[in-house]
């Protein structure tokens, strides 16, 4: 049976919360008072609270026996209570009811203010594949997974192997509770990068609704790849190339690419007899390196030679191929015929001698 106005019920008010607000996971001491302002004795029985499931009631201190409480008399009665570490910014409302004269109650709604707590995340939220020198864009999605709102969200690249172009931090105004929001900015690596994996410090600043300041640094990984480019620098053969006599081709293979090339390897296909292929191994940045090939013509005329270069980096296998022409003349037979007249004159003239 619930008390309607009844000049005898006791009146219950708060006497304090503290802290107020609070914070989700935060212990809370909640103290009511009973008065009887009436004009008669009460008989007090236990007083309880109902709130859901937001709080844990941990403790109180009252008794289970039944107490009196005289005209214009007061008590207090103090809760031990937890906020629920998964209560989000707002206000909750916690009930109390007062049991008294044995079968009556009264009741009086409190309400609590719980400031959630922010709590921001970092992941990249594209394929990102950094070659050294390179502009680059980085998508980075921002989650709250806390309990309360954030905002003036900064992210600052802590890394001297990677910075942001035009600005200094990327800014995202306000972030609510299980929200999340993709950021971009237009990065460039330094020369200094390194194939292989890449971990990037990020200085996150926010604010909570309270404009308490937070700082985290975060971290994230990625890919750093060589882009190797492998050219023929220089092609040199010998003045005079003819059939069937050996030759020399010199050729130099430079990296003017952005990182390291491996397994490079350099073919010939044509009409010549001799060694074709040549293994170079691995050629840096910026380095270049020379072979010869020992070539033997085997017909006159334009030679095609068609020269193939493969090699490998952190992308795959690349191969180029490209013809170069070279004259080649026919083998000279005047050395045969001089020798020939010679001996013809030389018979003529033992000849005219013996007559």
């Amino acid at each position: 049976m619930m008390a309607s106005v009844f000049s005898a019920a006791p009146q219950i008010s708060l006497n304090s919360i503290e802290p107020n607000p609070v914070q989700p996971g935060q212990d809370v001491t909640l103290q009511l008072r009973l008065t009887n302002e009436g004009n008669d004795e009460i008989i007090l029985g236990r007083t309880s609270l109902t709130f859901g499931d937001s709080f844990i009631l941990k403790s109180d201190d009252q008794s289970d026996s039944e107490s009196r409480l005289c005209t214009s008399c007061s008590k207090t009665i103090t809760f031990f209570l937890t906020a629920k570490s998964s209560l989000e910014s707002g206000f909750y409302t916690i009930k109390a009811t007062t049991q008294y004269d044995s079968t009556l109650s009264v009741e009086r709604d409190f309400s609590v203010q719980v400031t959630g707590l922010p709590n921001l995340v970092l992941n990249v939220a594209n394929d990102v594949e950094i070659i050294p020198e390179t502009e680059f864009n980085l998508a980075l999605e921002i989650i709250n997974e806390g309990t309360g709102l954030a905002k003036n969200i900064k992210l600052t690249p802590d890394s001297s192997s990677l910075g942001l172009l035009d600005e200094n931090f990327l800014f995202q105004r306000t972030l609510d509770v299980n929200s999340k929001q993709v950021i971009e900015g237009r990065f460039l690596s330094s020369s200094s990068v390194e194939s292989g994996y890449l971990l990037l410090p990020i200085i996150l600043t926010y604010e909570d609704s309270q404009n308490n300041l937070y700082e985290v640094r975060e971290t994230i990984g990625m890919e750093v790849k060589d882009r190797a480019n492998i050219i023929l620098q220089h092609l040199e053969i010998e003045d005079a190339i003819f059939e069937g006599e050996s030759t020399q081709l010199s050729i130099r293979l430079e990296n003017d690419g952005l990182g390291k090339a491996k397994n490079v390897r350099v073919s010939l296909e044509g009409d010549v007899m001799g060694q074709k292929e040549a293994f170079f191994g691995t050629i840096n940045k910026n380095e270049d390196l020379p072979f010869i090939f020992s070539l033997t013509p085997q017909t006159s005329g334009s030679l095609p030679l068609f020269l193939t270069i493969s090699y490998e980096d952190d992308f795959g296998e690349h191969t180029s191929t490209q013809e170069v022409v070279f004259p080649v003349e026919k083998k000279s037979n005047l050395p045969i015929i001089v020798v020939g007249v010679l001996l013809v004159v030389g018979i003529l003239v033992l000849l005219v001698k013996r007559r």
